[in-house]
């Protein structure tokens, strides 16, 4: 990740050292108790985490950076963490729960929680969306000269069928 955002700063130290990390599915790097998917290995993560959220110096060839400058952003869905829909009322201790180390979350100064998506948000996003995977196939066999088409009814579907299985 620090390889990618010194490249990102076309290898200026000062500019990478002042930069914002982005950790995607950080969700992922909790060590449920009890959880059959859990792996040692979680825990591990969390613990190099802490290094670089201390302020650790990171040395590449010639350079070094430091990351006590670093922001650093955790995103992620967190499915489960709490027993209603309502997000807003998460705590530290709601996070140690889930599985994070109470180190690791002490280091975040802010939690900003988004409530799951509607279905009118997600056919939206399947619809309108350059992300989306529907009109991403669509590009594709395209290019193909492939006709590829879906119905409203379809992706109606596929909005309820990500609420009822809690993908979004």
């Amino acid at each position: 990740m620090l390889e990618n955002l010194c490249l990102a700063a076309d290898n200026y130290i000062e500019l990478a050292e002042k930069g914002i990390l982005v950790i995607d599915e950080f969700d992922k790097f909790a060590e449920k108790s009890g959880d059959s998917q859990s792996h040692v290995s979680r825990l591990g993560i969390q613990r190099l985490l802490l290094k670089l959220f201390d302020g650790t110096l990171f040395y590449f060839e010639d350079k070094r950076l430091n990351t006590s400058k670093l922001t650093v952003v955790g995103l992620g869905a967190f499915t489960g963490i709490t027993e209603d829909e309502d997000y807003r009322r998460l705590t530290a201790d709601d996070f140690m729960n889930y599985g994070i180390m109470r180190e690791l979350i002490g280091k975040f100064s802010k939690s900003i929680v988004m409530n799951p998506l509607s279905k009118e948000d997600i056919i939206k996003i399947l619809k309108e969306s350059d992300f989306s995977p529907l009109n991403t196939y669509k590009k594709l066999f395209d290019m193909l000269e492939v006709n590829f088409d879906f119905s409203d009814e379809f992706i109606e579907y596929i909005a309820e069928l990500a609420i009822a299985k809690k993908w979004c």
